[in-house]
């Protein structure tokens, strides 16, 4: 199977955000998140891509979160329950995704506030972000990337010993591995980097030779690369501000 990536499109701050669509190479488009700060507004746009692909596979960004005060689990709900009316589109923190022996496993991921160390401690990052909101924020966002890294540990071990399943895609908003992080590029805020990734992701290949390839967003700096067999990519468009990625299109992907 193949798919094409996008992530962190940030439609708020386009007035293009449709152009994409001139340049899809693939029936299957995967969102790693952060379409905008607006459940509503997310819903919008993927209402209007999913007329242009036969299936579209979403997760939410923190984005999606930040708008609305980070209720995590109330954010979810409204979610689901909107992207429940578009019928070709799969809500993947709900249930995977499975399609000739490929199976895509995804969620949002979160931060634990550890995957900068020992670089940037990880109080630095943890009092960065209760400045920013509040220290009980803080706090539900490190217990909820617990829970999202047992989720993705459960669906693994149910599908590495799939013999149906041949290969496994991983689908995380946030950083899974130290080695995505882009020092002194992005974010500019070097306090933040803890509010990147989930550090306990990192370990899950080792176990799982069944991960072909890792896509996630977050970070704005586009990558691709090669870790422990893996292969990981981002797609990110940005903001203005940051790589101003006037003209983007999707990142054709195969799964073989």
């Amino acid at each position: 199977m193949n798919f094409d990536l996008v992530s962190d499109v940030h439609m708020e701050h386009w007035d293009n955000n449709y152009d994409l669509l001139k340049d899809k190479l693939s029936s299957t488009l995967i969102v790693a998140g952060d379409v905008s700060d607006n459940p509503d507004l997310t819903y919008e746009w993927l209402s209007i891509v999913s007329k242009e692909y036969e299936k579209v596979l979403f997760i939410e960004g923190n984005h999606e979160h930040q708008g609305t005060g980070f209720y995590i689990n109330d954010v979810n709900k409204q979610i689901e329950s909107l992207v429940s009316s578009i019928s070709n589109l799969h809500y993947l923190p709900s249930k995977p995704y499975v399609e000739d022996g490929v199976a895509i496993l995804g969620t949002n991921g979160w931060w634990d506030y550890k995957i900068g160390e020992p670089y940037v401690d990880r109080q630095l990052s943890i009092d960065h972000f209760s400045n920013f909101r509040t220290p009980e924020i803080a706090l539900n966002i490190l217990n909820q990337s617990a829970k999202e890294y047992a989720k993705m540990l459960a669906w693994l071990n149910t599908y590495q010993y799939d013999n149906d399943i041949h290969s496994i895609v991983c689908i995380t908003h946030t950083l899974p591995v130290k080695r995505a992080i882009s020092w002194a590029v992005y974010p500019p805020i070097q306090n933040a980097v803890g509010c990147y990734g989930n550090s306990m992701m990192e370990d899950l290949p080792r176990y799982h030779n069944k991960i072909k390839h890792w896509c996630f967003g977050h970070n704005h700096d586009q990558q691709e690369f090669v870790q422990n067999t893996v292969v990981y990519h981002s797609n990110p468009r940005g903001r203005p501000e940051d790589f101003n990625r006037k003209s983007y299109k999707p990142k054709f992907i195969e799964v073989k």
